[in-house]
């Protein structure tokens, strides 16, 4: 056996069992079930018993909007992708309020936006990304409270041809459909930003609430991996990634690595929330930042393909946006 392969088995299996040890301690619901249970106390989340009493249809309604995305097919037809027709792809993992996406195609209101350069370096100026079939958004995001605002933001773009598209409310993970607690964080003049699946030393007085998951590896593979091009492009171009899943990202990469997804993401730039978890879990999730930043350093061609880029970069820039709507859309 090479070097090379005794390297890459030592990497997967390294990857492997601290993943591993890693779950023990997931906390998770066990199986689909009521979204909503515990209820969550609208005057402890400061939100209005009327934002609360419209979530459950709103829910509905997107949870109908992803299976017509994903509906099955007649035999020997290809089933659509969210990402057909884009050239290139920007992940929002973890989208809170949508900022990120909104920079970029809007670019031009966040001068001092740290994500600026990665788009200019993967999807080219401000004008070139609103160019009809050159980049295309997909955010996923797990808390509830963003869904009207992540679905403005969504209506709006595409009524300018930018294609903007938010899956809300999931938890990214490595199953799908199951249902996790969810702690929503009582701090909404900062978008509930600190809210996670875990209750950490940054949390405000929470309340749990369930939120379905989406396993995000599958979720590449069929949305993302082999789109269709638009006219005028032979290859398909970057697809650049972005992480802020406070605490999730741990379990996230084993199913990126086993399903193949890892060799569709061009770049990556992970926030990693060691602080946010729960002193049994810390041990295995450094192992795992280790591993996930040393995938990087996997010579190209052991994975079967070119291994992703991977950087720390945390673009906390406008975190509450406050930027006018575009032209012809209401306020977001």
């Amino acid at each position: 056996m090479g070097n090379g392969s005794t390297i890459l088995i030592a990497f997967l299996l390294g990857f492997t069992l601290s993943y591993l040890y890693f779950q023990q301690v997931l906390p998770r619901s066990g199986g689909p079930g009521p979204i909503f249970s515990p209820q969550l106390r609208a005057e402890e989340a400061d939100v209005g018993e009327e934002d609360m009493n419209d979530i459950g249809p709103l829910l509905e309604k997107e949870e109908n909007a992803n299976m017509e995305t994903s509906s099955p097919t007649t035999s020997g037809e290809r089933k659509p992708k969210l990402a057909d027709g884009c050239w290139a792809v920007y992940l929002d993992i973890g989208s809170n309020i949508g900022v990120q996406v909104r920079k970029l195609f809007e670019g031009e209101k966040y001068p001092n936006a740290k994500v600026l350069p990665f788009f200019l370096k993967h999807f080219g100026n401000h004008s070139m990304r609103r160019q009809p079939g050159r980049v295309c958004a997909i955010g996923i995001e797990a808390n509830p409270m963003h869904f009207d605002r992540l679905k403005r933001v969504e209506k709006c773009h595409q009524s300018k041809g930018w294609r903007s598209h938010f899956v809300v409310p999931r938890a990214v993970l490595n199953d799908d459909n199951q249902t996790i607690d969810f702690v929503i964080d009582k701090a909404p003049i900062n978008n509930y930003w600190g809210s996670s699946m875990f209750t950490h030393k940054k949390s405000n007085t929470s309340n749990v609430i369930k939120v379905p998951t989406i396993h995000l590896g599958r979720f590449i593979k069929e949305e993302v991996a082999g789109r269709s091009l638009p006219e005028g492009y032979d290859t398909p171009g970057p697809v650049y990634a972005k992480f802020d899943i406070e605490g999730a990202e741990y379990q996230t990469f084993g199913g990126l690595i086993t399903t193949g997804a890892v060799c569709d993401i061009t770049e990556a730039s992970i926030e990693f929330h060691e602080d946010f978890l729960p002193k049994a879990k810390l041990a295995g999730a450094l192992a795992i930042k280790k591993i996930v930043h040393d995938l990087s350093q996997v010579p190209q061609g052991m994975l079967g393909c070119k291994t992703m880029d991977i950087d720390a970069m945390d673009d906390e820039k406008y975190v509450r946006d406050g930027m006018p709507a575009p032209d012809g859309c209401t306020d977001l």
